[in-house]
């Protein structure tokens, strides 16, 4: 029995699956038995893969802490934000602007009415809760929230260290959500392009994430789309050219007249799901005919099970971080709440012509996980001295990226093409305190 209760590992991938014979309650005397399996497997893969939980102190193989470390390196500082000179539109993001320090709560009289909905901080929840979301985790994957604190802070450490060989300031990929980015100014552009805000273009964006890739990139002419964008830019100008169709309630059919001049309208239906569409399409209409601050989608997007925002636990915190006043949440995609937080758990799917989650995704869809992650991840960064989740978190997530074995070649190509340039100083040769004040 005890062997047939054991994690199967997938074919081809030496990485581990969701347990899937966890009774409901938590009496039953077999739920303690999966905890104790699934957490000696976890353990046991993590000590076969010592390499992947290396921290800044193995890598530079020094005493110094792992907080020490940051500090003589600059790394517990915020990367300033970028600024890029557009002829024809002027500049995308302000140089003059202040990072915001909002970390991990609301700074008063900075709130975003039209912010997406996001999961509960891990310690606004009752202690209950929280008990029973760590035992289902436990039991279902064999992490906790010190192996999620553990598998982050490594690859953070990892992430930095490569960037260090390289002789870059800050990892690759951590400016990710700055205005001035690709992404950044490609949401600003978009804006323009659909005549709405950038709030509500942001909110389009996440609304229409399902099914519709995020970024493409050709790999012959390197030529750069962002087809989740597109999905916005489109809704919102078949919305203008129809502006007498109904919409309608995206949760319910869509009528016939909408279906047929709208959805149709340049193949759009094949892009993403209808009903996401016309959420787009439903904010483009308010904001042009009522005003930004209506075309809020925890107002407009409520479902009958009380669901708000009309966005998953991870696509909220992801269309909120290009939100430079509202609050940090760690986005727990399957590069970072699965080969971050849980890497032990394997990124793919063993059946993907039906459609069937990979192990990561499969704990991503755990009740209050994210929560649990984004905790684990400020608990990371505070042992770093880190300031910022979104370029925290983004740093890492390219950094895992570039490990996982579904990284394409070009992508990883294009880090190995950053260096290294300069020998990597050793921390103990810095000049932090007086010679043999620490081993």
């Amino acid at each position: 029995m005890a062997t047939e209760r054991r994690q199967k590992r997938l074919k081809g991938d030496d990485k581990l699956t969701v347990r899937q014979d966890v009774p409901r309650s938590k009496r039953d005397p077999e739920f303690k038995v999966a905890q104790r399996l699934s957490g000696d497997t976890r353990r046991a893969w993590s000590q076969s893969h010592p390499e992947r939980f290396e921290t800044a102190q193995d890598l530079y193989g020094t005493s110094m802490s792992v907080g020490q470390i940051y500090d003589a390196k600059g790394w517990n500082k915020k990367i300033p934000p970028e600024v890029t000179a557009d002829p024809e539109h002027g500049l995308h993001g302000d140089a003059g602007a202040p990072v915001p320090s909002v970390m991990d709560r609301q700074l008063p009289g900075f709130e975003d009415p039209q912010a997406a909905s996001e999961p509960p901080r891990w310690e606004d929840m009752p202690l209950r809760q929280r008990l029973n979301i760590e035992a289902q985790v436990l039991a279902k994957t064999g992490a906790t929230t010190k192996s999620m604190t553990e598998a982050l802070g490594s690859q953070m450490d990892q992430a930095h260290y490569r960037a260090d060989m390289q002789g870059l300031d800050h990892p690759v990929g951590a400016n990710f959500y700055d205005p001035g980015s690709e992404v950044g100014t490609a949401v600003d552009e978009s804006a323009r392009e659909a005549q709405v805000t950038t709030n509500t273009m942001l909110n389009m964006m996440g609304v229409t994430s399902p099914n519709v890739l995020f970024r493409t990139e050709d790999e012959v002419s390197g030529a750069v789309g962002f087809p989740n964008l597109r999905a916005g830019v489109r809704a919102s100008a078949m919305e203008q050219r129809n502006p007498d169709v109904d919409i309608g309630d995206p949760q319910k059919p869509a009528p016939h007249e909408m279906t047929d001049a709208f959805i149709q309208d340049e193949n759009l239906g094949s892009v993403g799901y209808p009903a996401n569409i016309r959420k787009a399409a439903t904010l483009s209409r308010v904001e042009r005919t009522e005003g930004p601050a209506a075309a809020d989608p925890k107002q407009l997007f409520v479902t009958k099970s009380g669901d708000v925002g009309g966005m998953g636990p991870k696509t909220g915190p992801f269309v909120n971080s290009f939100r430079p006043s509202h609050p940090d949440f760690t986005v727990a995609d399957i590069h970072t709440g699965g080969g971050g937080a849980m890497a032990h758990l394997s990124k793919v799917s063993p059946n993907p012509k039906e459609g069937e989650k990979s192990p990561a995704e499969e704990a991503l869809g755990i009740t209050g996980v994210h929560s649990m992650i984004d905790y684990s991840m400020r608990q990371a960064m505070s042992q770093r001295g880190l300031p910022s989740i979104r370029q925290a978190q983004a740093g890492q997530w390219a950094e895992e990226r570039y490990q996982s074995k579904t990284a394409t070649k070009r992508e990883r190509s294009t880090v190995d093409a950053l260096g290294p340039e300069k020998a990597v100083i050793h921390p103990d040769q810095f000049t932090l305190f007086d010679e043999g004040s620490y081993d």
